[in-house]
């Protein structure tokens, strides 16, 4: 705040080592001012009284009072260590607790640092906090839902009427205001307006396109039929004219994964924290909620429905929305997902790709992330691992359509949660192919495993 030449930027390299840079030229050139001890992820750097102050993902809150020669961990008081954004206010320092990774974020409590700088406290009011923004007029702080909090002395906080903010965008993620006009950035809608000062909201979305997308189904029979998943937006998008044109549907679900059905196309079930069979029409959808399959706050992060029997569908429940290896398994439902069964041989793991032989419906592959491939004969009352340890990070499975016994199972390092280093090591993973249905594989990536020096250019 001194020097606008002088920036200040905490990262990480690609061997984890995590480290402070200082530019004094306003960004011309760089070094090193510090190296952590540890591998740290930051979500935020802010001077507060001429002290620096760091938040991170999962380790608390480190300060430094030599401009970052040094640091120490700052987290007494802190009831969690995940922190998402450091908001000052009338000479005080609020910390935003909760998750914050890539585009998930879920709440946490939100602190204070006391006036002698010793430690925190939580703040009576806000719950699940996920965004916070201050200036002259008042701290406003977002949380999960949709909901909105104001105080203008930092102490006492209102709970704004927020009308028109939707509830299923998951969380409040940015705020700014100015005056009497408050924009609210919503996990998964885009952003919102109000100009009453947070009372009522409208979208202000105009121009602004989801280009994240996480499925594309295309019908087999028609080309010009499709469906699109993303993972920016709530709901789904359906074509019907090969992509030229899309309707948006369900903006009020947070659908991660959907599956049509193989015998007529505009029947399909839909996937995230809520279970869905749809069926398209020219002008609507009908949708029947089905129940979800798995605890209480898991998600379906894969689904799959029989090729000849709409009704036996499966899903793969993951513990959390991120792409983590953590979860619960394969469900199967015989009756459009009123009930569902566990599928023995899965081990508790997130189930991220489900594969039916069209041929012999018997036949059903899963790849359960950091578990393995398992393969069932008895149409999925049971499972057998198939390709033992090398197959342990496969994330996607495919199949040859003239072939259901030819499949290639793709390996996803960075969501497993391996290092970088051990990422770009060579040792891990890979692409596989089997064209006996799994009884024996081949690696097509064994001949570019030695990736080289990862420092050298």
């Amino acid at each position: 705040p001194d020097d606008s030449n002088t920036l200040y930027l905490p990262g990480h390299r690609h061997d984890q080592t995590s480290l402070l840079l200082v530019s004094t030229d306003g960004g011309a050139t760089w070094a090193k001012r510090y190296e952590f001890p540890e591998h740290l992820d930051f979500n935020h750097l802010v001077f507060f009284n001429s002290v620096m102050y760091l938040a991170t993902r999962s380790n608390g809150v480190y300060v430094s009072t030599d401009k970052g020669a040094s640091w120490t961990t700052h987290n007494n008081g802190l009831g969690s260590l995940q922190g998402i954004r450091l908001v000052a206010f009338k000479n005080h320092l609020y910390l935003v607790g909760g998750l914050f990774q890539f585009n998930v974020r879920e709440g946490g409590a939100l602190y204070r640092l006391s006036d002698d700088g010793a430690s925190w406290s939580a703040v009576a009011g806000p719950k699940y906090v996920t965004g916070g923004f201050a200036n002259a007029a008042g701290i406003w702080i977002g949380g999960e839902g949709a909901a909105l909090w104001k105080s203008a002395d930092g102490t006492t906080f209102s709970k704004l009427a927020a009308k028109g903010l939707p509830t299923a965008a998951g969380f409040v993620g940015e705020i700014v205001a100015d005056g009497n006009t408050v924009y609210a950035g919503m996990g998964g809608t885009g952003i919102f307006r109000s100009t009453d000062g947070g009372k009522t909201f409208a979208e202000f979305n105009t121009g602004l396109k989801a280009i994240a997308t996480r499925e594309v189904h295309v019908n087999p029979k028609n080309a010009n039929q499709l469906y699109v998943v993303t993972w920016d937006r709530l709901g789904m998008y359906y074509s019907n004219n090969g992509g030229a044109s899309f309707t948006s549907f369900g903006t009020d679900y947070n659908f991660l994964t959907t599956a049509p059905d193989p015998q007529n196309f505009r029947h399909f079930y839909a996937g995230g924290d809520r279970f869905f069979e749809g069926t398209m029409s020219k002008s609507k959808v009908v949708w029947t909620e089905g129940k979800k399959p798995g605890p209480a706050g898991s998600v379906i992060k894969a689904l799959a429905v029989h090729p000849k029997k709409p009704e036996i569908v499966f899903a793969g429940i993951a513990k959390e929305v991120a792409e983590t290896p953590p979860g619960y398994g394969l469900y199967y439902s015989v009756n459009r997902g009123r009930n569902w069964k566990r599928a023995s041989g899965v081990p508790k793991a997130a189930v991220y790709s489900i594969l039916f032989d069209p041929k012999n419906t018997k036949n059903v592959y899963a790849s359960a992330l950091s578990a393995g491939v398992y393969k069932s004969t008895n149409s999925g009352k049971t499972f057998t691992r198939i390709g033992g340890e090398p197959l342990k990070y496969s994330y996607r499975l495919a199949m040859d359509p003239s072939n259901p016994n030819h499949l290639v199972a793709g390996s996803q390092l960075f969501f497993a949660g391996l290092s970088t280093a051990d990422q770009i090591s060579g040792k891990y993973g890979g692409l596989f192919e089997t064209k006996d249905g799994g009884t024996a594989g081949t690696e097509l990536t064994a001949g570019i495993r030695n990736y080289g020096d990862v420092d050298d250019p």
